[in-house]
């Protein structure tokens, strides 16, 4: 099996975690509502989800490199 270079293992998690902050900043007016709310749960849920493959992809580099 193929392993996935290190700078890919940089990439995944930077890309999740942008991409969640902007989803937030986009739904929310962040500085003047408070995020946790029950009308974002959809949201919640997205980022949960976006948030699983990340974790895969990391967990797979890992144990492929022992």
């Amino acid at each position: 099996m193929k392993t996935l270079p290190i700078k890919a293992i940089f990439i995944f998690p930077l890309a999740c975690l942008i991409s969640n902050t902007l989803l937030v900043l986009s739904l929310t007016d962040l500085f003047t509502e408070s995020f946790f709310q029950k009308k974002y749960f959809i949201v919640y849920l997205i980022m949960i989800i976006s948030v699983f493959p990340t974790v895969k992809i990391c967990v797979e580099y890992y144990r492929s490199k022992e």
